[in-house]
């Protein structure tokens, strides 16, 4: 006979299925601002943690008025004039992608 695993509170069992579902490390809700962000990368499992305070870290040295925000589980970081790119953990990856990168310039190369 097998055993089944209690799997705790509501909040645990919600966040198991969004792994199972979308391969996202973290449930994190949507919201604006630095300390959103801070507490997303926090809550993210090792390597993907210490790459995010990296990605975080370079956005903050390069962007004067950096914004950041959480939308849809993810980082995102912009200026005033709109977001730039957004990063995103996943189980076994973290993930960064350009907003509007088509128009990156320079263009980077095709590997």
């Amino acid at each position: 006979m097998t055993e089944k695993k209690d799997t705790g509170t509501p909040q645990a069992k919600s966040a198991e299925l969004l792994v199972a579902m979308t391969g996202k490390a973290s449930p994190a809700k949507a919201a604006e601002g630095d300390k959103p962000v801070f507490a997303y990368i926090e809550s993210l499992p090792e390597p993907q943690k210490s790459i995010a305070k990296h990605v975080d870290a370079l956005a903050a040295k390069a962007l004067p008025d950096l914004k950041r925000a959480v939308k849809w589980g993810m980082a995102y970081y912009g200026v005033p004039g709109g977001w730039c790119f957004t990063s995103g953990a996943f189980v076994g990856h973290q993930k960064l992608m350009f907003i509007r990168g088509n128009e990156l310039q320079p263009e980077p190369p095709v590997t």
